[in-house]
């Protein structure tokens, strides 16, 4: 598997921990995974009842709570 974090994301609320910003635009950014894994991103808006394929980069996206994951196959087709 690996680490998923936000990069390029610029943290504009009161705390640096309240996981809380204004910042509509940043990417997706997978680390540790085994190499050629295929990574597909997800994200829930309804607080992870429902999930759908995204892209790396997030733009210009609407008010709202976000929720991703990634999906890492490896080459035996094996998911985590």
């Amino acid at each position: 598997s690996g680490e998923l974090t936000l990069s390029d994301l610029n943290d504009t609320g009161v705390s640096v921990t309240d996981q809380i910003t204004q910042d509509k635009n940043f990417n997706l950014k997978l680390e540790g995974q085994e190499t050629g894994s295929r990574v597909t991103y997800l994200v829930s808006t309804d607080e992870g009842k429902t999930w759908q394929e995204t892209t790396v980069v997030q733009k210009d996206l609407a008010d709202g709570i976000y929720q991703y994951k990634a999906v890492v196959t490896d080459a035996a087709g094996n998911t985590s």
